[in-house]
């Protein structure tokens, strides 16, 4: 979600408050970032309530996340 999602969805910023900005010295380096082929994407509404524990517990070992 970019900030003007987070500002037209009704929040009281004009911008971002400083808390959920990182600081330079602690963001991510880009050029050091593995670049990703895809990015878990995992439907939790499925109805194999298995598969999707499966996925989860996938996503996460292996990424350390999932969408």
């Amino acid at each position: 979600m970019t900030h003007e999602t987070l500002l037209s969805r009704g929040i009281p910023f004009s911008s971002l408050p400083d808390s959920y900005v990182r600081p330079p010295s602690e963001r991510p380096r880009l050029s050091e970032v593995l670049p990703f082929r895809a990015i878990p994407i995992i439907d939790l509404a499925s109805p194999d309530r298995s598969d999707v524990v499966r996925q989860v517990r996938h996503a996460c070992a292996s990424y350390g996340f999932f969408q």
